[in-house]
């Protein structure tokens, strides 16, 4: 399978003298709202928390909308002081700072006032001009590379330009909603909204900026509503067919995907079907993902798909110990990826051509990492061994820099499956270096530090990732907890646990998976 490791952005913690974000902030009071603008020069980081609270209530308040020149609070009932928190950052990004605003209610009309006890519900976003909807979060590499890569680049800052841009981090417990709301599953996805709220378009994952910047100009001059291609389609419009399978695809909403694409006579979209109908496979029992991978890889047309499929179904076999040979069916997949792999542009092609989506310049580490399965597959150590070293030396020309974190952070999962660790641990420490006030690299490192058994070094730094947690903590404290146990330290890996069985967030639905692996960590360790 591709390789996704995907992250996003990082905030500067700020000092305690002035700071160039200071003074920076505009506010009044309108009835009950409280509105915040930035001046020229700067904006709001609208990823990074952003809540109030008023007098003594417990409850926390959301701002809406948020955006990067709007924050928009809503004080509740008679309410007479507010102390609202936010990021601010300066346009020339080299800081993003957070403040604190004290304000006095005192002279509003009570008689106007709305109570309100929570903070406002997801609603249709309605403007006078359509809205991107940029749902991301700090640890996303293909975030990262939009952010870095993408959204800079001039012909994508001029559409951004035609557009109200929210931000969306979905690593915020606050954000479920909206994240639920739209459907989204995988970051980052860009969901594109008409004036009316309705959504017109999505894009998934890592997009280069000009395709980006062209499918956006498009969308943004033709905003036609679901609903409305919805009306299309029924008619039988064979463009309206194809594009609501895709923001079904999109969305892993599979079954309505292939439901539309059973009406397309496209051949892009047959091939996209069979992915659909592999990605509905996905959590069944074994034997139905294994008939899909199956009838995928006789049907599709894309040579490239029916090698990464044959991938998958191989190594899904030997998962559940089929006793069949699989080493004609591996020598084949073998030599229609070589045969792919014949030169650059064969390959970038017939990536562009799959359904895989987009390699983002790292087609040729992803045969070669195909090639490595392959070969384990066939046990022929040597040769698996020559496709590791091959991406070794092709991650070597690349010129990754830390302005370029997600880039870095690709060639860095490329070069962990090499088992790079001279590399690794090069570039990790040049991105703790650029970005020390983010949890990300510091969580990220201490995973590395964890699974190659340098516990002290993981410790230290899950110690530091625990400072910027950025709405991680229940996370990052299971990461900790872990690391201890390793460390044989179960008093001390009992006592975070406990704490972070009592953490606010913790029965969150966002943190499920973390809570179950924190009670089963617990018995564990109760044991020992």
């Amino acid at each position: 399978m591709k390789i996704l490791i995907l992250t996003l952005c990082h905030l500067i913690s700020a000092a305690a003298m002035a700071r160039i974000t200071d003074n920076q902030v505009e506010y009044k009071i309108i009835d009950n709202k409280i509105e915040l603008t930035v001046k020229s020069g700067f904006h709001f980081n609208a990823e990074a928390p952003a809540n109030a609270k008023f007098d003594d209530l417990k409850a926390i308040f959301r701002p809406k909308p948020k955006t990067e020149k709007l924050f928009v609070f809503t004080a509740p009932g008679k309410t007479k002081n507010g102390k609202l928190s936010f990021y601010v950052c300066d346009d020339k990004k080299t800081a993003c700072e957070q403040h604190e605003l004290d304000v006095a209610l005192s002279d509003r009309n009570p008689s106007e006032v709305k109570t309100e006890s929570k903070p406002v519900p997801t609603a249709n976003i309605k403007s006078d001009k359509p809205t991107l909807i940029i749902f991301s979060a700090p640890w996303c590499p293909a975030c990262l590379r939009m952010q870095s890569e993408t959204y800079p680049v001039k012909s994508v800052a001029n559409q951004f330009k035609k557009l109200i841009i929210q931000k969306v981090n979905i690593d915020l417990p606050v954000n479920s909603e909206i994240a639920d709301k739209y459907h989204v599953k995988a970051i980052p996805t860009m969901v594109l909204l008409n004036k009316d709220g309705e959504e017109v378009h999505r894009w998934l994952d890592y997009q280069p900026a000009k395709k980006f910047a062209s499918e956006l100009q498009a969308n943004v001059n033709n905003v036609v509503s679901i609903a409305q291609l919805e009306k299309k389609a029924a008619k039988g419009d064979a463009k309206a067919i194809s594009q609501l399978g895709m923001q079904s695809y999109l969305a892993y909403n599979c079954q309505d995907a292939i439901k539309w694409w059973e009406k397309s006579k496209n051949k892009a979209d047959f091939n996209l079907r069979l992915a659909a109908e592999i990605q509905c496979a996905e959590d069944k029992a074994p034997e139905e993902q294994i008939k899909s991978l199956e009838k995928g890889i006789k049907e599709s047309t894309s040579k490239m798909d029916q090698v990464r499929w044959s991938v998958d179904l191989l190594e899904k076999k030997k998962e559940n110990k089929s006793t069949e040979d699989l080493t004609v069916a591996a020598n084949k997949t073998l030599e229609d990826l070589i045969a792919l792999s014949k030169n650059a542009a064969t390959l970038k092609k017939s990536f562009a051509e799959s359904t895989f989506g987009e390699a983002a310049g790292f087609e040729t580490e992803e045969a070669l990492h195909m090639k490595s399965k392959i070969y384990g597959l066939l046990d022929k150590a040597p040769e698996k061994a020559q496709a590791l070293e091959a991406i070794k030396a092709n991650a070597e020309k690349r010129n990754v820099s830390v302005e370029r974190p997600g880039e870095m952070l690709m060639a860095i999962a490329y070069l962990r499956e090499a088992d790079e660790k001279v590399r690794v641990q090069e570039m990790y420490q040049q991105l703790l270096n650029k970005y020390p006030d983010t949890y990300v690299y510091h969580e990220k490192y201490s995973r590395y530090q964890l699974k190659n058994k340098n516990l002290d070094q993981a410790l230290a730094s899950v110690n530091t990732a625990i400072q910027f947690p950025e709405g991680n903590l229940p996370k990052l404290n299971l990461l900790k907890a872990k690391v201890l146990k390793e460390m044989k330290n179960n008093e001390q890996a009992l006592l975070v646990i406990n704490s972070a069985l009592k953490l606010e967030d913790i029965s969150h639905k966002k943190f499920k998976k973390t809570l179950a692996e924190l009670e089963t960590l617990k018995k564990e360790v109760e044991k020992q």
